[in-house]
């Protein structure tokens, strides 16, 4: 299980492979990964709500939507 890996990665497809080069046979790999609005919904709220302004330090380095998750992971296999 690899959870909030793929969004801080440079390379996630990378990642991928090394993940899955270390599953036994027949393994499976179980991951989520943000799709990065709830960064952008928590700071939005926060000014709807309070009028208080902030920063949006993010570390993220990708982010997938479901379609363009599932066309990543099918360029890898």
């Amino acid at each position: 299980m690899a959870r909030d890996i793929l969004e801080h990665v440079n390379e996630p497809g990378k990642a991928l492979r090394s993940l899955s080069e270390a599953l036994q046979k027949d393994g499976l790999l179980y991951f989520i990964t943000p799709n990065g609005l709830q960064d952008a919904w928590q700071l939005f709220s926060r000014w709807k709500r309070d009028k208080v302004p902030g920063e949006l330090l993010i570390n993220h380095v990708n982010y997938f939507d479901p379609a363009s998750l599932q066309s990543f992971l099918q360029t890898l296999n």
